[in-house]
């Protein structure tokens, strides 16, 4: 060790050696005490770390290199490209493409591309690269945070989550839409009753639907009504939600009121918050998102609009205009156009980047509660408590069209794809109006205010809530309530023991339409066979009816074929009879004849033969009548006996048919109760079917419930041990630091011990330096006399002289002797 104590002269030569040895020992003892102390304290305390590196600064390193390459196209007073480097402040606004230099981020510092030759056009313009000493300067310099001179401290424009995410998307998003995924559903806070709905948000391309309540926010599925997760907001109450023009983050803000006010955004599939923004004094009441998420806007009881930079979270710029509470922000759709109104009626549109305005909206006369934006970014809609919804055109701030929209006041606006609206009011409404205002129909009459209505992303539902918490799912084409999507949700036991009842009472009544599934089963089996027989007793009935027509067709025909002989022997009979009448007349005109022959005597032998052969004739007319009158007889008996049988058969058939038709309609009953039996056979299997459904949803609700409330448990002992960790970590630390701050303390006292010793020493070295250069002095001054008086006296008197001298330098040395002796006593007492 190379040590030096400049502040002590060193002796000169012709010091008395005894003097010379004490001040020797006195400086290696102040030496010795320095290298103590100084091993006490490195003993105590770390060793430095090497020199920090050289800090490059804009004065003194980066200017003169603008100065030789680039000044003579970028200063204040040429400005090529709007862009000046000659002065800081001047070269951190950057020019007429944005900023050129990003503190601390070399990749987007367009400088840097410009310069290093990565980008067109290249700078110097048609000249070759800097030299590879200034490019690492400027490097170091970007890197280092950009310093503006060697008092400046490095503020490196810090990444949020969302930057690091890469492009987002501000319209549909490439791929399926973003649907949280294993989110916890267990509700941060859970109260009886819900407080009233401040905000419902739909994703603009998911069937997903955000709720406002206490210290959270419920995220459903619109289609199942299912609870999909819930995301913390510990701040306070959401009074604000919205989705990003891509559906994957979601907004939110709002605070505690004369407290705290903040907006956070949320990744919707992890639902990890990915930033926050905003220190406000009082709780937030109107916010947005800008279309490409690099600016929240927000605003509240402050009468101040603030537009927040997500990147690093600090102001873009501040909006003053307004004389009353913020009650409404909305960025357009294409992220160009920032609308803002508050609780006097006062609405404005500014541009997005730079908060310039551009026009103000006048037609309120009172609170503007919403707005919302038509998707082209055309037209702007707001609700006021005036009871009127005003449609504006964004070129030029113009009233393009409003209507008497709620007795009372209007609470909400919100659009849908296609241009309808649904608004909510005092009145309890929430109401569907066609996109040039013309009502549609009413969707339903809350019990209280209806406070907010939102479309779904596919505009075939809404959902809307009021004072009372009541938030309801309605389908727009019937105007029902579909489901209700409360805001506080159950917790994770409670929605567990309700559906382990659930599953006792779906498990019950599973169990009870199996048994009546199985005794319609048996039913069945006892009407197939009864039915089985019905219809074998139909076939015989029949086939006997068969056989009976069969007979009666026979005695049919024989009745035919006896009739025809009938009347066939009643014609041999006619004509028999017919002919008997001549042969009679024969027989009178043959007796006749006889008579008068007779009378006249003459010869009678003719008219005997005559008349005998009348009379045979007659006699055998007579005999044929009666053989056909036999016949007729036997015929018509015949015919009777056939008529009978006929009848007899006919009446089996009638029988037969009677029968027939008995077992018909005993087979067509059965038919129609094995119809109904199987029908209520199916509507059993039906049941029985979706009870094992319900009981298979309950088991899976119950196994989802349970996973979660582990999940939830294990993320618990993960968080606990996490704070045990820190806690223990905090107290090693601790222990560290009051050890360290022991050993400062010790050090500080031991460096103080040493100091008054070396003080001490060093007053007394001073004071023998002192007493030296009084001797010394004295000594000269002596010597000088001697000298004048040597010169003064003759040379007769210089042995005398000598003598004198000799005599007064060894009294000198004497004194000076006992002095030093005294000076050296007194050191080794120390």
């Amino acid at each position: 060790m190379n040590m030096q104590f400049h502040q002590f002269a060193p002796l000169q030569a012709g010091t008395p050696l005894w003097l010379t040895r004490a001040s020797s020992c006195l400086l290696r003892g102040l030496l010795w005490t320095s290298v103590v102390l100084g091993g006490t304290v490195i003993g105590n305390f770390a060793r430095a770390e090497d020199a920090p590196a050289e800090k490059i600064t804009f004065d003194d390193h980066i200017q003169p290199i603008f100065r030789q390459y680039c000044l003579s196209c970028h200063s204040a007073d040429t400005k090529k490209s709007d862009l000046a480097i000659d002065a800081y402040a001047a070269m951190m606004e950057g020019g007429a493409s944005g900023e050129v230099v990003v503190p601390g981020d070399l990749g987007e510092s367009r400088l840097w591309a410009l310069v290093a030759h990565e980008d067109e056009p290249t700078m110097p313009p048609d000249a070759d690269r800097l030299p590879d000493d200034k490019l690492d300067l400027i490097k170091r310099w970007i890197e280092g945070g950009a310093l503006e001179n060697s008092g400046s401290v490095a503020k490196v424009k810090k990444k949020s989550s969302l930057s690091m995410l890469g492009d987002v998307a501000i319209g549909k998003p490439e791929g399926p839409p973003a649907i949280p995924e294993s989110l916890f559903q267990e509700p941060i806070v859970y109260s009886a009753r819900a407080a009233a709905v401040t905000s419902v948000a739909a994703s603009p391309w998911a069937p997903l639907v955000a709720v406002a309540g206490q210290r959270q926010i419920t995220l459903y599925h619109t289609d199942s009504a299912k609870m999909l997760g819930v995301l913390p907001f510990l701040e306070g109450v959401p009074q604000v939600l919205a989705f990003s023009r891509d559906g994957s983050r979601l907004m939110a803000a709002g605070g505690r009121g004369a407290a705290v006010g903040l907006a956070a955004i949320y990744d919707v599939k992890t639902g990890s918050r990915l930033v926050a923004v905003g220190d406000e004094y009082d709780s937030v009441l109107a916010a947005d998102v800008n279309a490409q998420q690099t600016l929240v806007a927000m605003g509240g009881p402050l009468k101040v609009v603030r537009v927040y930079d997500t990147a690093d979270g600090s102001v873009a710029f501040e909006i003053r205009k307004h004389t009353d509470w913020i009650t409404a922000i909305a960025f357009s759709p294409d992220g160009k156009t920032l609308l803002t109104a508050d609780r006097n009626g006062g609405a404005f549109l500014w541009e997005a980047d730079t908060g310039r305005e551009i026009a103000g909206l006048r037609g309120h006369s009172g609170e503007i509660t919403s707005a919302c934006w038509r998707a082209d970014s055309a037209i702007v809609a707001t609700a006021g408590a005036d009871g009127t919804v005003r449609l504006w055109g964004r070129e030029e701030g113009n009233q393009v069209k409003n209507w008497a929209a709620h007795g009372g006041g209007a609470s909400s606006v919100n659009f849908a794809g296609d241009g309808r609206l649904v608004t909510a009011g005092r009145d309890r409404l929430v109401r569907l109006w066609n996109a040039d205002g013309g009502h549609i129909k009413d969707l339903g009459t809350f019990g209280d205010i209806a406070l907010t209505a939102c479309f779904t992303h596919d505009g075939l539902r809404v959902v809307a809530g009021d004072f009372t918490g009541e938030v309801r799912l309605i389908d727009v084409e019937s105007g029902q309530q579909v489901a209700l999507l409360p805001p506080n949700p159950p917790t994770l036991a409670m929605r567990l023991a309700s559906s382990t009842v659930q599953l006792e009472t779906v498990t019950a009544a599973l169990n009870a339409a199996t048994s009546a599934k199985q005794a319609a089963d048996e039913a069945l089996v006892a009407a197939q066979t009864e039915a089985n027989t019905l219809a074998a007793n139909l076939e015989a009935a029949k086939a006997n009816l068969a056989s009976a027509q069969a007979t009666l067709d026979a005695a049919a025909k024989d009745v035919a074929e006896k009739a025809q002989a009938a009347t066939a022997a009643g014609a041999q009979v006619k004509q028999a009879t017919a002919a008997l009448a001549p042969a009679s007349a024969a027989v009178v005109a043959a007796e006749a004849e006889l008579s008068t022959a007779q009378e006249a005597k003459a010869d009678t032998a003719p008219s005997e033969a005559k008349l005998t052969a009348a009379t045979e004739q007659v006699k055998q007319v007579l005999t044929t009548i009666e053989t056909s009158q036999t016949a007729l007889q036997s015929a018509l008996a015949a015919s009777k006996a056939s008529e009978a049988a006929q009848a007899t058969a006919a009446a089996a058939v009638t029988e037969s048919q009677t029968a027939l038709q008995t077992s018909q309609t005993a087979v067509d009953d059965y038919a129609k109760q094995l119809e109904a039996l199987q029908a209520d056979i199916a509507a059993k299997e039906q049941a029985r079917v979706a009870q094992e459904a319900a009981v298979a949803a309950a088991n899976q609700e119950i196994a989802s419930i349970q996973a979660d409330q582990a999940a939830y448990a294990a993320a618990m002992d993960t968080l606990a041990a996490s704070i045990a960790a820190a806690e223990q970590k905090i107290a090693a630390e601790a222990e560290v630091v009051a050890a360290a701050v022991a050993a400062q303390e010790a050090a500080a006292a031991e460096l103080a011990t040493h100091k008054a010793a070396a003080d001490e020493a060093a007053a007394k070295l001073a004071a023998a330096q002192a007493v030296y250069d009084a001797m010394k002095k004295a000594m000269d001054e002596a010597q000088a006399v001697e000298n004048e008086k040597a010169a003064a006296t003759q040379a007769a008197e210089l042995a005398q002289a000598k003598a004198e001298a000799a005599a007064a330098q060894a009294k000198v040395d004497k004194e000076l002797f006992e002095k030093a002796q005294a000076v050296k006593a007194e050191y080794a007492q120390q």
